[in-house]
């Protein structure tokens, strides 16, 4: 399950680059249990009314997930691969703490951080509709198994006087036909205007700034691919 769209592994650094400590998990847990809701009351409607014993079942299940959101947070956080929820979660138990049963393995895990990288683009998509003005930044990478060339698309904004960075998206430049600086700025491009959605208009007149790394890339105005 791939956290951010088009990155199978994001460094602690970016993650907390932008998110908010603390709001993260409660956005995706609201999401996750207004999906649920919508069942309860789909079921509700078609089966009668709620009972006072299934109104205690349901806090009791919105209370687990609120562990088990917070345990998979503090995996991706750490740094910690997806396969080690089980033993987290096995551990929490030893210290007395419940679980909902069928929810403590790493595709249960997937699901939650999938819901997770969801908070974060539409965090990020949020600011990128109010900021002001804002810069970009690319850095290349190849893969280490599939010798894959690969750029991460950053954003950096100033959000109440603090400049924060927001990482966007890992681009395949063999999505963009190669890695000279006409593909990689069609690539800069896709990150805001097509996956986050900045309109054409705001995208003209609020990007103040590019800067990409190697001499090749070379984005000014006469002798670049602007």
């Amino acid at each position: 399950m791939k956290y951010v769209d088009g990155v199978t592994y994001v460094h602690k650094g970016n993650v907390e680059k932008h998110i908010r400590r603390g709001s993260l998990h409660h956005w995706a847990k609201k999401k996750f249990m207004e999906q649920s809701q919508e069942a309860a009351a789909h079921n509700q409607s078609t089966s009668g009314k709620q009972t006072t014993l299934t109104k205690c079942i349901a806090v009791s299940v919105r209370k687990n997930y609120t562990l088990l959101f917070n345990t998979a947070l503090s995996l991706v956080l750490g740094e910690k691969p997806l396969s080690d929820f089980p033993f987290a979660i096995k551990m929490q138990k030893r210290n007395g703490v419940n679980f909902n049963p069928g929810k403590d393995d790493e595709h249960a895990c997937a699901i939650f951080v999938h819901f997770l990288a969801e908070a974060v683009r539409n965090d990020i998509k949020s600011i990128l509709g109010m900021a002001n003005f804002f810069a970009g930044e690319m850095d290349g990478s190849e893969a280490r198994k599939t010798r894959e060339e690969k750029e991460l698309v950053y954003c950096k904004v100033v959000i109440r006087g603090q400049p924060v960075e927001l990482l966007l998206r890992c681009q395949k430049m063999n999505d963009f036909g190669g890695v000279d600086a006409a593909c990689t700025k069609k690539a800069f491009d896709d990150a805001f205007t097509k996956k986050y959605g900045v309109s054409p208009e705001r995208y003209n007149n609020h990007l103040v700034a590019v800067c990409a790394d190697g001499a090749s890339v070379n984005m000014g105005r006469i002798s670049g691919s602007y």
